[in-house]
């Protein structure tokens, strides 16, 4: 079993995302706004903050609820990244001359609707390839070539397993009601940390010792103190796991959909490009989607499944040379990652969030 479509051609090798600078990802607007209508569509460029970060200091800024603020998908804070997000009652003027660090506003138009998640057609990536081996551009222009014709493989980033890379085994172990295990994960393997406080913390609960676990995590890790706090307040390890919020349970147990999903991406590598009995055809033009089982745990962590494809179009793709450096752009449907290429290209897993 190939780990690469491309395993034909050799790797360029090198590195990304040695700066911030090195990663652009704007996003490609489902639809434009019309000039009229109670909601404010800004087009935005943020440097070195998360969505999330955004999206609370537009809030201050204008005096809104943050939740009232719409936005169709999460971009990565170490990058230089373009997005729209969508204010109710503010005014283009009022929008166009905030200040705000590490956010530009370039652009703000009225429409009708607030904006929502996944409503984009897909995402413009502009990457910096530092210092690629020998004959690499000729490589990355082959590798491209067979993308082009074939499909990108559509596996999930490896940024979707968490910071420790184990968001998926949470998924796991909630799936297998193995409570102890997944309080265990979330905790953290101290060989894995790079943190000193969250290090020794996670030494001492190996070890048993949960009150030196709750001294030593930093205040920033509220779960995992209120799971500590749980525990030693007597509750189980099924009470204290289930306590956490539900929406980063479910995302523990997305996690695990997603790992599962790129397993299938790999065992079809050789046949990616053929029909199976049983399989479903998809037609990117139009999106069509089909239901799927779901699998059901306690209330409100119930996770729907839904068909994804094994292989999506890369659009616009372009190399160039610059020094030692390889210059990509292309771009991708919503919901797919540069990693998937860039993997395909360097000829290496690729662990920098995107």
């Amino acid at each position: 079993m190939s780990d690469y479509l491309t395993t034909a051609v050799p790797g360029t090798g090198g590195h990304i995302k040695a700066s911030p600078e090195d990663f652009l990802v704007e996003e490609i607007p489902l639809y434009n706004p019309c000039g009229e209508g109670e909601h404010l569509y800004l087009l935005v460029e943020k440097f070195g903050i998360t969505t999330h970060e955004l999206l609370h200091r537009l809030a201050r800024a204008c005096r809104i609820k943050e939740r009232e603020i719409g936005y169709a998908g999460l971009k990565d804070a170490k990058a230089r990244t373009r997005q729209t997000v969508s204010l109710p009652g503010v005014s283009p003027a009022q929008a166009l001359a905030l200040e705000l660090e590490n956010i530009r506003i370039l652009d703000a138009r009225l429409h009708r609707n607030k904006l929502r998640l996944g409503h984009l057609a897909g995402n413009r990536f502009q990457i910096r390839l530092r210092e690629v081996g020998e004959n690499a551009l000729d490589h990355a222009l082959d590798s491209l070539h067979i993308l082009q014709q074939v499909g990108v493989p559509n596996r999930f980033g490896e940024q979707r397993y968490g910071v420790l890379g184990n968001s998926h085994l949470i998924g796991r172990a909630l799936l297998r009601r193995d409570y102890a295990e997944a309080a265990r994960l979330i905790m953290g393997d101290p060989a894995l940390i790079s943190n000193e406080r969250w290090r020794r913390a996670a030494g001492c609960y190996v070890d048993g010792d949960l009150e030196g676990a709750l001294e030593a995590l930093p205040d920033r890790f509220r779960n995992e103190r209120a799971l500590l706090r749980q525990l030693l307040d007597g509750r189980s390890h099924e009470q204290a796991v289930l306590a956490h919020p539900r929406k980063l349970l479910r995302l523990y147990l997305s996690a695990y959909q997603s790992y599962l999903f790129n397993r299938v991406v790999a065992m079809r590598l050789d046949s990616i490009d053929l029909l199976w009995n049983g399989d479903l055809a998809y037609k990117h033009d139009n999106g069509a989607c089909f239901l799927a089982e779901s699998f059901r745990l306690a209330q409100g962590l119930s996770m729907e499944g839904e068909r994804r494809p094994l292989r999506v179009p890369i659009s616009d793709p372009e190399v160039r040379p610059e020094g030692n450096d390889l210059l990509l752009s292309f771009a991708l449907p919503r919901g797919c990652y540069a990693t998937a290429v860039l993997r395909e290209i360097i000829k290496a897993d690729v662990t920098a969030e995107f």
